[in-house]
């Protein structure tokens, strides 16, 4: 059998390594119980970081679904784009077509205005030659109107001559001076 002073000894080191391990027990709960909460903590912020992940997530997602709506948005605005240059490619056609019309229109009106110069020029000479005309005609009233009046002058002349004339029949008639008058024989 073993001896009591060696089971004295045994038991106290038996009960101090029970004591040693009862602290150390302690400190193990301790420190357990510490790493539950930094574990509970750790739990939180992976829950945190979790939720800011989602959220991100769904921030992306809706950027994302925007960017694709934009997208398409802008496809159909590079299409409308592309109608409206072909439409002014069209337009720029058309102006090109306008200037040319109004470049011949241009010269069109340089003609006419060339033709309306001669048409000036000659309206011109005819003034001119109608002021001759007229100063013509005015010379032309002048005579006619000498005319006129030397013919009433000839004509009173004339018909006092005439006037003369017929005295002078009637009265030699009368007298008998050409054998005709009222003395002559047959005549009473």
């Amino acid at each position: 059998m073993a001896d009591p002073d060696d089971l004295d000894a045994r038991l106290r080191n038996v009960e101090r390594e029970v004591e040693g391990l009862k602290t150390e027990n302690k400190e193990l709960r301790r420190d357990v119980s510490a790493a539950r909460v930094l574990a509970a903590g750790a739990d939180q912020d992976v829950s945190n970081m979790h939720a800011a992940f989602r959220a991100q997530t769904m921030v992306l997602n809706a950027m994302r679904e925007t960017q694709l709506e934009h997208g398409k948005r802008i496809g159909g605005l590079d299409q409308r784009m592309g109608g409206l240059d072909q439409r002014m490619d069209g337009l720029d056609q058309r102006m090109g077509g306008l200037d040319q019309r109004m470049d011949g229109l241009d010269q069109r009106m340089d003609g006419l205005d060339q033709r309306m110069d001669g048409l000036d020029q000659r309206m011109d000479g005819l003034d001119q030659r109608m002021d001759g005309l007229d100063q013509r005609m005015d010379g032309l009233d002048q005579r006619m109107a000498g005319l006129e009046s030397e013919m009433r002058t000839g004509f009173a002349t004339m018909a006092a001559g005439m006037q003369q004339i017929t005295t002078l029949l009637t009265t030699a008639l009368d007298d008998g001076s050409f054998g005709l008058g009222r003395n002559r024989p047959g005549n009473t």
